[in-house]
């Protein structure tokens, strides 16, 4: 169970939820009214191994439309299986060096001009937050 809260009032009632987990209802304000309501429930955050999955689906994707050639997309890839190889195994220490060589060569390809920035830095940033939860 999860309490949505209300507008003010005492009681919100809740009637579905989709799969974006938003959930539709009524809810009181302060003065007894009900209205329509809409809330939008947090998920619990991705493990660096779901986000890590994400990050590999992401690159596949910009190969199949030709951002990234296959050597690029490949070279990426690899890297981000091996973290998921070492996190696997528990070795945060070679996550966090493999973390910043993704980074590095994302980064690169973004210099050399061969990722643009607007699909380059979100990789980075994805990877720096598998980093701020795993390497402390």
């Amino acid at each position: 169970m999860t309490d949505l809260g209300t507008l003010g009032g005492l009681n919100s009632y809740s009637f579905g939820i989709n799969n974006l987990a938003q959930v539709v209802g009524f809810s009181e304000t302060s003065t007894g009214e009900e209205h329509a309501t809409l809330w939008t429930v947090a998920s619990p955050p991705a493990s660096p191994e779901e986000q890590i999955e994400v990050i590999i689906e992401r690159i596949a994707g910009l190969v199949d439309e030709g951002v990234l050639n296959k050597g690029q997309g490949n070279a990426l890839i690899s890297k981000l299986e091996n973290i998921l190889w070492q996190l696997d195994k528990g070795n945060l220490h070679p996550v966090c060096n493999l973390l910043q060589a993704f980074t590095n060569q994302v980064q690169s390809l973004i210099d050399e001009g061969e990722l643009p920035p607007a699909e380059g830095q979100p990789l980075i940033d994805e990877a720096n937050a598998v980093r701020s939860q795993t390497c402390q």
